[in-house]
């Protein structure tokens, strides 16, 4: 093993400069049985629905979206969120 002495700053620095950042992973609440019984009851309702519902149905993920994320401005975010009906 190699013993050098070399400041946090320099590693940081050679790091950012491969565009190899520091990133926290992001904490995510762990789902109780309340929460477990609220996907249920969710999943029972649109269970049955036919194409022409999924058809009006914008799929994203859990976060929910602000005006920066709309703007591009934010990473990630997303809802669920029904489209208007095409006029075709």
């Amino acid at each position: 093993m190699l013993k050098l002495e070399v400041s946090v700053h320099t590693v940081r620095r050679r790091l950012h400069a491969q565009r190899r950042h520091h990133r926290t992973p992001a904490q995510k609440q762990a789902l109780n049985e309340e929460h477990r019984a609220n996907r249920l009851l969710f999943a029972e309702e649109y269970v049955d629905k036919d194409l022409q519902f999924w058809g009006r149905v914008i799929f994203s993920d859990e976060k929910h979206l602000t005006p920066q994320h709309m703007a591009g401005n934010v990473a990630g975010g997303g809802i669920i969120r029904g489209k208007k009906p095409s006029t075709e």
